[in-house]
């Protein structure tokens, strides 16, 4: 035992080890239990005294347990305007503060990463401003994001104070985010709230992260062109019934397609007007990653063909109409600019719900979008399609013919570095042929999640024909399986076709809706656990 501690020990000596032991006790930052257990585990242990203390201030919400520490800081009470009802507030009583209290707030103020500002109750402006006139620099020097929360009656001069003020916390904040609750009455103001906008590049010059949830819409995004070092903009309004989609103009695209070090763009419930991109010559330079709901194939089109990076990875598009399929295919095959900054593409998700019967008609290869198989690099496919009013039929049997087995085969054939694949749909999905015909010939893949999957005939005739197939994969999801193989329920072939498939998964959680399936599998699963750790000590008495 006291070798065995002393291994322990030595392992404490080790600051990274006792900072990840640190993260794992953290929780959500709203639950505060896991506070006193860090506060503890500061106390009780000089080796987790600094992690721990790092992970408990990494992030705030409120600033009053820091400005505390200060003595020359106190609470005073003071009378309301109204019913003469009163309050605390923080109130400096000294003119100074000694050099031993600086070093001590300091101690602690340094570990805050990451503020959430909440407007409905934001910390004392004045306050804030004096002690960093005091101290001779900003409070929070390591402070880098601001997650700036507003709420449903916000004011626009308000908000530019509060924005205004970040300066006396930060001047090295990288990171922006805002979230607005949702509205429930009329529409606010908007252009009472642009002033603010346009006042963020000149108060965080250094932002190189923006994202904004917001609950109406914008009325220009002209400020973004003031940011040179941005790297990351999400812009997503809340789509609500009385909200319009936001019209991106042509100067609007234009700063955003001029942007040099624009890496990832995410725009959803946006529309393009009609000289959008017009201008637009090799714009994006830097672009990565385009996520976007699609506005309209006029608009798409506007977009893919402004695109000049070449270090293009990722596409997500969300299909809200059919015309929009269409514009896709149209797009890749008609932008070859779009083609070329395709070439490292290794990420593709395409999720909606499509509005026309040619998709039916067009068989389960229309929700994988055969040009996507030119791009040579994928790694990760995403395709989460659906088509209204169409059911499964009363018997379980889905709508239309799953995908062929030498489909699935020429699929992984075309993508060899597939690592992820997530078919969602209600039309497109496998077979028990082609399923084991894609695994098959995708060594790499390690996730894998379908919708379902259709057993047309008996699973050990399956197995025959790859007898000693096993495939190393980390993650399964299927939601049922449709056997019409056999009149009667008999989930046993299946069980052992699948056990020998996938020999390390743990079926409790890749059968989700699938209860007699794990009720087989289970117990074999726990008894090849039982068995590898048997030889695992065998192999380790062995070496000794």
């Amino acid at each position: 035992m006291s070798h065995l501690g002393c291994h322990h020990h030595r392992a404490l000596l080790i600051a990274e080890i006792c900072r990840e032991i640190c993260w794992h006790l953290k929780g959500d930052w709203q639950k505060k239990r896991w506070n006193r257990s860090l506060a503890r585990l500061a106390q009780c242990s000089r080796a987790f005294s600094d992690p721990a203390l790092d992970v408990l201030w990494h992030e705030m919400s409120d600033l009053e347990p820091l400005i505390g520490l200060i003595p020359a800081v106190q609470r005073v009470t003071v009378e309301g305007s109204e019913d003469d009802e009163e309050f605390e507030i923080f109130k400096l009583i000294g003119p100074t503060i000694s050099d031993d209290d600086w070093r001590r707030f300091d101690l602690y103020a340094s570990r805050i990463r990451v503020y959430r500002y909440d407007h409905d109750d934001p910390p004392d402006r004045t306050l804030c401003r004096q002690l960093a006139v005091l101290k001779g620099r900003a409070l929070l020097p390591s402070l880098k994001t601001v997650i700036y929360s507003l709420g449903e009656r916000s004011d626009g001069v308000e908000m530019r104070a509060d924005i205004q003020g970040l300066q006396h916390l930060s001047e090295s904040i990288r990171s922006f985010t805002t979230k607005v609750s949702s509205f429930y009455g009329d529409i606010p103001n908007r252009g009472d709230h642009q002033g603010f906008w346009d006042s963020v590049p000149d108060s965080l010059p250094h932002l190189q992260h923006f994202e904004l949830a917001a609950a109406w819409p914008i009325v220009s995004i002209d400020f973004f062109g003031q940011f040179r070092d941005i790297r990351f903009i999400k812009i997503q309004v809340q789509e609500f019934w009385h909200f319009s989609p936001v019209k991106l103009r042509g100067n609007d695209f234009d700063t955003l397609s001029s942007l040099p070090l624009l890496e990832s763009l995410t725009l959803r419930h946006f529309t393009l007007d009609e000289w959008a991109g017009k201008t637009s010559q090799n714009g994006f330079p830097s672009l990565r990653v385009l996520e976007m709901a699609v506005p309209g194939p006029a608009g798409l089109q506007s977009i893919l063909a402004a695109i000049s990076s070449t270090s293009m990875t990722t596409l997500a598009v969300r299909i809200t109409e059919s015309r929009d399929w269409d514009a896709i295919r149209a797009c890749i095959i008609s932008a070859f600019r779009f083609n070329v900054s395709l070439e490292n593409l290794d990420w593709v998700v395409v999720t909606g719900m499509i509005f026309t019967q040619d998709v039916l008609n067009a068989g389960a290869m229309a929700a994988i979008m055969p040009l996507f198989l030119t791009f040579r690099n994928l790694k990760r496919f995403v395709s989460n399609i659906w088509t209204p009013h169409v059911f499964e039929s009363f018997d379980g049997s889905p709508p239309s013919s799953p995908l062929t087995p030498a489909e699935a085969t020429s699929m992984a054939l075309r993508w060899p570095r597939l690592e992820t694949f997530i078919l969602r749909s209600d039309f497109a999905f496998f077979s028990l042929d082609s399923f084991v015909a894609f695994i098959s010939s995708s060594p790499l893949l390690t996730h894998l999640v379908v919708d379902k999957i259709l057993v047309d005939r008996h699973p050990c005739a399956v197995m025959a024909l790859l007898p000693s197939l096993s495939h190393g994969m980390d993650s399964l999801w299927v939601r049922k399986f449709i056997q019409q193989w056999t009149n009667e329920p008999d989930d046993l072939p299946l069980a052992i076709c699948l056990f020998q498939l996938f020999p390390r998964l743990d079926f409790a959680e890749s059968l989700p809706s699938c209860g007699s399936l794990k009720e087989i599998m289970l117990p074999w699963h726990m008894a090849r656990g039982e068995e590898l750790e048997r030889a695992k000590h065998k192999n380790y008495d062995t070496v000794r």
